[in-house]
This record gives structure tokens, sequence and C-alpha cells, in this order.
């Protein structure tokens, strides 16, 4: 069943089950298998949607709660660490990165990065409730991870000193 108004059609059809959709970017129709269009181009293009869904579901941000609206909040956190993702992957890079670069690499890296000059930690000698900022140049800010044939050589800072040394280049060799 279909119905149209002005340029908003929703569907409902039965298959295994009911499905309602509601569309503002189709016309009233039945497609070559029998199917509303609305669902035939629904199916032809959701693919980005349900990776999306699979690689947020990889990796959960955020705890359930009472709050919905914290929910919604680390819902888009979390979409917009993994656009960073895809973003960072197509861009061109100056160095070597390893293939297998993943989301969870991506991901330990932006939490390293946000970490860094921000962590606290106990400092020898001192009473448990002062808390001191870690000193600059004890945690190594590395993004991304760069590998080499398999062995990891460090972060980008890493990589731009071995290539100042020429270290960078027997490696590649």
């Amino acid at each position: 069943m279909q119905l149209q108004k002005g340029n908003l059609v929703t569907t409902a059809f039965h298959d295994k089950r009911t499905v309602h959709l509601l569309s503002t970017n189709q016309i009233m129709g039945t497609a070559e298998d029998g199917r509303p269009l609305v669902l035939s181009d629904y199916n032809k293009y959701m693919g980005g949607v349900d990776k999306l869904d699979q690689q947020l579901s990889y990796y959960p941000v955020g705890r359930p709660g009472k709050k919905w609206w914290r929910y919604i909040v680390w819902h888009i956190i979390n979409t917009a660490v993994y656009n960073a993702f895809i973003i960072w992957n197509k861009s061109a890079h100056n160095f070597p990165i390893l293939k297998t670069y993943d989301h969870m690499m991506f991901r330990c890296d932006i939490a390293d990065g946000l970490i860094y000059g921000f962590c606290t930690r106990k400092l020898p000698g001192q009473k448990a409730t002062r808390l001191q900022a870690i000193p600059e140049g004890t945690i190594k800010h590395h993004v991304p991870r760069v590998f080499v044939n398999g062995n990891f050589i460090g972060g980008g800072d890493d990589v731009v000193a071995k290539d100042g040394s020429g270290e960078l280049k027997k490696l590649l060799n």
C-alpha cells in the first residue's frame, strides 16, 4: 500500500513482515520484482548506513544509562571518529603507513593524542591525593603507527626523525 501527498510518499509492504517506509525522494510505483520503488532504492543504496552501523558496533563508546541524551552524544562522537578515520584513509600521506592501519589503531592513536600532556599520575615521594601532570617527553606522541615490512618503527615523529637521519631509506630498501 502506498500513499502520496505532495512529495511525501508513505509505503507499507509485507514480505516476511511488514515494512513501513517514508520518503521525500521517490515516486509511487513498483519495481520489476513487485516491491515498491522506495524499498528497491533503499535496498540498493543502504550499504553505507549498514557499514557505518557495523563499524560502530565493533567499538561501542559510552555506557547505557537512564539519561537518553548521553546515548545520542556518544553516538555522534562515535560517528565523528569513524568519519575522521574514513577521511584520514582517503587523504594523501607524505610518509609510509601500514596497509592494515585499521579503525582500532586509529582510535588508539586518537586516545594517545588526547591523553598526551593531560594524563596525571602520582609522583614519587608525594601524597596519594596530590596528582601532577606527566612531564612532557615521557609519553611519545605518535599518530599514526608506522610499520615497514611488518616491523613497527614508531609514530609520525619517529618517521620524520628516521627520514632526516637516512635510516628510513635503509629500512625501505
